[in-house]
């Protein structure tokens, strides 16, 4: 069918495509340029009548600088896969420096982190310190009220028996409002 068949072009652009984006910038140039000397070889080798394609669909054989318009279009896919692959890079690159930078926030963060934990540490043993300070005062003035308080209870009992033995002794007339009538 010789190379004007539509179809084989398309299957160029095809593997060119493919290439490029899989493997990169510098295959895919190298997929174009074994492609277009593919193309230019069967020409020259259908001009020459070295080869006899088949060609009921064409009528009359093609010259090879006839190829070189096709051949542009297969470089200017090129150039388009160039250009997809130099941007997919260039996001890679800022992928790849965005996360460098969310990570060393994040360290930053770990860091502050760590530090503000540790203040909250400290201020706890403070608090603790002062609670078991408050704990110790309360035990200390619950015994300083209880020493207190076994004389004043004594006290209260005693004057409680007192009141008692005045109340007793002024029935009997021996008191008078607090003092011993003279006999």
């Amino acid at each position: 069918w010789g190379t004007n068949l539509p179809i084989g072009i398309i299957f160029y652009a095809l593997i060119i495509l493919a290439t490029g984006v899989l493997f990169g910038n510098l295959w895919g140039l190298m997929t174009v340029l074994l492609s277009g000397l593919t193309l230019i070889t069967i020409s020259l080798l259908e001009y020459k009548k070295l080869i006899h394609p088949n060609l009921y669909w064409q009528g009359k054989s093609t010259h090879p600088l006839d190829k070189i318009p096709e051949i542009a279009i297969l470089g200017i896919m090129m150039i388009i896969n160039y250009l997809y692959n130099r941007e997919i890079n260039k996001s890679l690159k800022l992928a790849k420096k965005l996360e460098l930078e969310l990570k060393a926030e994040r360290d930053i963060l770990e860091i502050k982190v760590e530090a503000r934990t540790q203040e909250l540490k400290e201020i706890q043993i403070a608090k603790m310190a002062d609670l078991y300070r408050f704990a110790e005062f309360g035990r200390l003035s619950s015994g300083i009220f209880h020493d207190l308080m076994n004389p004043l209870s004594a006290l209260t009992l005693n004057l409680g028996q007192v009141q008692k033995n005045n109340q007793s002794q002024s029935q009997d007339g021996r008191f008078y409002y607090g003092s011993e009538e003279s006999d």
